[in-house]
């Protein structure tokens, strides 16, 4: 018995071949989606230390910095606007680092520690978000500009025998500024939040200059430091300013507020001198308490009011 062909005209092959050829781009174009996708989502792990110069980039995301890792002397790294950052372990900054236009989408993530140590030709950070941990500053010294700018730090700032400036970032949810070892910064234009114990604590010959500030923490100077500070609020409802051990801070136009039971607008026990020019105390309970015993400058404790 003969089988029978059945004859196919030109018609139904190219409804054949239309057919096929839509099956196989579907198929391709889910190839090139799904690949797509996955770049997108590529996280990068950093884990060796950085010995040339460098650039993260956002398409990467996450950047995970989980082992102890640095990066050189004279190599620059630049962070791309958008990257997410997440660093649970210790990252140093021996070179320069350079993280510009976080906006809402960039975030560091900091578990451990971020050190910007011994920078020799400025590291610039604007726009970024700190969410945990702490960042470091050592041993930078004011011949570099090291900076940062707009940005919002969950995590402490600890600024250590170095020189650096702060301008227009908010300190929240208890974030802090440690100014220790004979440090110099420049903060200006900083909000501390209110409620949340943000402070600036200042030690050890430390001498920083604080301009147009607004801190909800209170301000604590001790070990023989001296900083110049201007135009800031000081809120708490404990005592805004505690001033010891031989300091000497300068205060100018500067309004001290709040106060709930027991507090003072100042607290100055065992200073070298205190100068409050032209500030104002206001719903504090006690105003001003002062005692200059035990002073290593007899001669010279002064405690100094202007109009």
């Amino acid at each position: 018995m003969k089988k029978r062909i059945t004859s196919i005209n030109s018609s139904q092959m190219r409804n054949f071949t239309l057919e096929k050829n839509v099956i196989l781009a579907t198929f391709f174009t889910l190839i090139i989606l799904l690949g797509s996708t996955s770049l997108l989502h590529a996280d990068y792990y950093h884990d060796t230390d950085i010995t040339s110069d460098e650039t993260w980039l956002a398409t990467d995301n996450t950047h995970y910095v989980t082992a102890n890792i640095s990066v050189d002397d004279g190599v620059h790294l630049t962070i791309e606007s958008g990257c997410i950052v997440d660093i649970s372990a210790n990252f140093t900054i021996n070179g320069t680092l350079t993280a510009n236009g976080y906006g809402v989408n960039g975030r560091i993530y900091i578990d451990g520690y971020l050190a910007l140590s011994g920078v020799d030709s400025g590291s610039s950070l604007y726009e970024v978000q700190f969410t945990s941990g702490v960042v470091s500053v050592n041993s930078c010294s004011a011949a570099v500009t090291l900076g940062f700018w707009d940005s919002f730090f969950y995590s402490d700032l600890v600024i250590d025998n170095s020189y650096a400036r702060i301008e227009d970032c908010d300190f929240k949810s208890g974030a802090t500024i440690e100014i220790d070892n004979n440090s110099s910064p420049i903060i200006d234009g900083c909000n501390f939040e209110v409620g949340t114990n943000c402070k600036i604590t200042i030690s050890n010959y430390s001498w920083p200059t604080i301009n147009d500030c607004s801190v909800n923490g209170g301000i604590s100077v001790s070990e023989g430091s001296h900083p110049f500070i201007y135009d800031s609020d000081f809120f708490t409802d404990g005592t805004n300013v505690n001033v010891n051990s031989s300091s000497s801070p300068t205060f100018t136009r500067c309004r001290f507020m709040g106060g709930g039971g027991g507090s003072y607008g100042a607290s100055i026990v065992n200073a070298h001198s205190a100068v409050f020019d032209s500030c104002e105390f206001s719903y504090n309970n006690y105003g001003i308490y002062m005692s200059l015993r035990y002073s290593l400058f007899p001669a010279q404790k002064t405690i100094t009011f202007s109009p």
